[in-house]
């Protein structure tokens, strides 16, 4: 039988042909017929992406309660230098004192000046430092930063820590698994798990050999052998031998100790002060209130304590805050108010709420918005705010509600 062929075998083919052409045809248009690429977005359009604006913005007051940069950040700090840091839909950058953008909003973060450096944190995460020009000065290198503090500041780099001056320098070749930033001209640095003290020149003045170590003061550091604690100088000498429980730094020639579960204070040579009758006399705890003076939990209540020793209060308050500007906010009765070095109520406990004295002035809160008082415990001017912050070079930043 002669082959032929029928119309179904023809239509198949057919289609075949149709579709290939309508490839060919596509796989030949230029790139512009195609439609656009779609480019990766950039670190700020991310950012810019993520940002959802806030219903409540910052500004600043001056210290007649004037708003004087008006409510339009996301978020701000504090002055210092003679500017601040502020946010702008997610990214940070700095104001001077007029309001006025002197870097504009373009970093991850930026922090309060210090010592004439400002901290910023790039889009990918690196850390660096502006002059008060807000020129780039100090390189983004570090995978994180500290502010300054006593000219050094403690940077990380490959996961390692390490300081450098206001140049930039390495202050020490050495690097250290964990690091605190420099008081009194000394830092606390560790390597596996051992603990040692740098100098503000870069030199171990206590190799890493401590199960822990505390801050130096008065020539003495506290140092944790074996659970214990005791304490070396500068020179590494061992002045009070590892024998407590707990022990704090020295201030004013006294430290707080527990031994046995018992408190007390001890002098630079580890001899309890002759101000109590008994050492740890049923005391719970004692801690640093700064300017010499201690506080002293009895159960749930606490006293004011000199640094020899002798109590300066009953045991009568809820809590006792550290001291600012010679004044420390207490609690009594469920309201706050101020004392001074020696117990006297300088400003009575009528407060809701109240912080620390900064500037001269004090922020508190009767319950109806936070206002500020002086050292006379008075208004400094009628501005209560739903949120507002300490002044800082006469500026506090404060929040209002824009929607």
């Amino acid at each position: 039988m002669p082959f032929r062929l029928t119309q179904l075998d023809i239509v198949p083919k057919f289609i075949y042909f149709i579709l290939f052409l309508l490839f060919f045809q596509s796989a030949c248009k230029p790139e512009s017929d195609r439609g656009t690429l779609i480019e990766p977005l950039s670190e700020s359009d991310i950012v810019s992406a993520d940002y959802i604006e806030p219903g409540i913005k910052w500004g600043y007051i001056d210290l007649d309660g004037d708003l004087v940069i008006k409510t339009q950040f996301d978020d701000c700090r504090n002055f210092s230098d003679g500017l601040s840091a502020a946010s702008d839909k997610g990214l940070w950058g700095y104001i001077d004192r007029s309001g006025e953008w002197l870097v504009k909003a373009q970093y991850r973060g930026a922090w309060s000046f210090s010592q004439n450096r400002g901290r910023i944190k790039i889009l990918n995460g690196k850390y660096g430092f502006l002059d008060t020009n807000g020129i780039l000065v100090l390189d983004t290198l570090w995978e994180d930063a500290e502010d300054f503090h006593e000219g050094v500041a403690r940077v990380k780099k490959d996961n390692r820590y390490q300081f450098i001056d206001l140049e930039g320098r390495l202050i020490s070749e050495d690097s250290w698994d964990q690091a605190f930033g420099f008081n009194q001209g000394y830092a606390r640095i560790s390597n596996g798990g051992w603990w040692g003290i740098l100098n503000r020149g870069g030199k171990m003045i206590i190799p890493p050999k401590y199960d822990a170590i505390g801050q130096v003061s008065e020539n003495r550091i506290p140092v944790q052998v074996k659970g214990k604690w005791g304490y070396v100088d500068t020179l590494h000498e061992l002045v009070i031998p590892a024998q407590f429980d707990e022990a704090t730094a020295f201030q004013e020639g006294s430290a707080a100790v527990a031994k046995d579960g018992k408190w007390m204070l001890i002098d630079l040579q580890g001899r309890p002060w002759q101000g109590l009758p008994r050492p740890g006399l049923d005391w719970n705890y004692i801690y640093p209130l700064g300017e010499g003076r201690w506080a002293v939990q009895k159960n749930d209540s606490f006293a004011l304590m000199s640094p020899d020793g002798l109590l300066l209060s009953p045991f009568q308050y809820n809590q006792i805050n550290a001291f600012h500007e010679g004044l420390a906010v207490f609690s009594k009765d469920d309201l706050f108010g101020y004392m001074d070095e020696n117990g006297r109520h300088a400003i009575p406990n009528i407060f809701l709420l109240a912080w620390d004295f900064h500037e001269g002035v004090a922020r508190y809160s009767l319950g109806e918005g936070i206002g500020f008082i002086n050292r006379e415990g008075k208004s400094i001017h009628n501005g209560l705010f739903p949120d507002v912050r300490d002044y800082h070079e006469g500026l506090a930043r404060v929040q209002t509600v824009t929607r």
